[in-house]
């Protein structure tokens, strides 16, 4: 089992979104990929809410997994081991009537008067399973029954669907009654496909094997560096830069006053340029003008470093 955490890359826009200007030409295309990956992540944590009726001795619970197979990755929102079978289930938190057209395999999105495409997510999670189970048998998991399932963690919302889809009736539901789908379809299968040790050394393995999706977002919008607002944000009104005097960091618009938002500088640096540092770059990064000031911050951080003297670099450990 592993923790449920806000996902990597909305951390990463989060920071791209505070530091970016506004009139920059991406920042619109950010904000809204923001917008919409902040309510899936929502969407997934409400759905914890309904996993916590299984027990927890009988179901194992994987948060956001991501495994890869040739190249070729897949995520899964929520993925339960249990000893007769494992669950595959692709959370999403939309709102208004979403219906499922048989025709051509797509949901159909209408909210606020406004109708959308969007990719079928019963289709999503199959595939998604097929996958896992192309994995599992590459690591030595053979013949593990595999069940899927879409769960829409929105309550106001209206699933419906073209008469004789079965696919989508028998594979989907609201969250309140996930937990009804996962003991029905349990409920199949009366022998045990995974042992305790089983169980145990596929946790290992998944986890072991889990690779977030972890990208350069200024190399991807195309952001040079200097488009980027270095210095502390003031973690109360959100103003860049906060200055720096006599051991304080003071915000000009609302007055606020801190004396470690040098770790927030640190932070926001790994998550959008890179993952080391040293004295001259965080100096820089934290409109600092003195190198002796940038490396007592850096000294007195929780940071792994390499190298002496002016070669040093810092790391998250």
């Amino acid at each position: 089992m592993n923790k449920f955490e806000r996902p990597l890359r909305n951390r990463k826009l989060n920071v791209l979104i505070n530091r970016l200007d506004i009139h920059f030409p991406a920042y619109q295309a950010i904000w809204e990929e923001f917008q919409r990956r902040e309510a899936g992540y929502r969407g997934e944590k409400s759905v914890n809410y309904y996993l916590k009726g299984l027990s927890s001795g009988n179901h194992f619970i994987f948060h956001g997994l991501r495994l890869g197979i040739n190249d070729v990755f897949f995520q899964i929102d929520k993925l339960i081991v249990t000893s007769r079978c494992i669950f595959a289930i692709e959370v999403k938190n939309r709102a208004g009537e979403l219906h499922f057209d048989k025709s051509f395999n797509q949901l159909i999105v209408k909210n606020n008067d406004k109708v959308e495409r969007r990719k079928n997510p019963v289709l999503q999670v199959q595939w998604q399973s097929e996958q896992l189970k192309y994995w599992l048998e590459k690591h030595h998991f053979p013949n593990v029954p595999i069940e899927f399932l879409f769960v829409n963690a929105n309550d106001k919302a209206i699933l419906s669907a073209d008469p004789g889809y079965e696919i989508v009736f028998r594979r989907s539901c609201n969250s309140d009654c996930m937990l009804q789908k996962v003991n029905q379809f349990s409920r199949i299968y009366k022998e045990e496909s995974l042992s305790p040790k089983d169980i145990r050394k596929l946790s290992r393995q998944l986890l072991n094997r889990h690779t977030p999706l972890d990208q350069n977002l200024l190399e991807e919008f195309h952001i040079p560096f200097n488009k980027i607002k270095t210095g502390a944000m003031c973690p109360n009104c959100g103003t860049i830069p906060m200055s720096y005097k006599h051991k304080i960091w003071t915000c000009a618009n609302c007055g606020f006053k801190s004396s470690n938002a040098y770790l927030t500088i640190l932070e926001d640096y790994f998550l959008l340029i890179k993952k080391s540092i040293n004295n001259a770059e965080f100096k820089k990064f934290a409109n600092l003008l003195s190198y002796q000031v940038a490396y007592r911050f850096l000294a007195s951080a929780d940071l792994a470093s390499e190298g002496k003297c002016r070669g040093r670099t810092y790391h998250p450990k």
